[in-house]
């Protein structure tokens, strides 16, 4: 995603139908980059479950994790359905996002 940094947490939410992604990314140089490092791991990120999926539900929301830290690489999708926990991680980028 950065060509200036291997590292970075990149969060894309839709709601479907809706006006189109949104797009968060956090990358290395960022002033509270470790801070997201901890959280990541506090979360057990590099634990989650590759996809998550409710069935029956086609329209809502959908997302996209990627991260790239050191320890732990993912690409982790979802479509009205999430991992534990994953709203502090939804929350902290939304408000680390400047």
């Amino acid at each position: 995603m950065s060509e200036n940094s291997p590292y970075f947490v990149t969060l894309e939410t839709e709601n479907l139908p809706g006006p189109g992604p949104q797009t968060i990314t956090i990358q290395e140089n960022h002033q509270s980059w470790s801070e997201l490092i901890d959280l990541v791991e506090e979360l057990g990120i590099v634990h989650w479950h590759k996809e998550y999926f409710a069935p029956g539900i086609m329209d809502g929301r959908s997302w996209s994790l990627n991260v790239r830290v050191p320890g732990c690489r993912r690409k982790i999708t979802g479509l009205n359905a999430y991992p534990d926990r994953f709203e502090e991680l939804e929350a902290w980028m939304e408000a680390n996002a400047r």
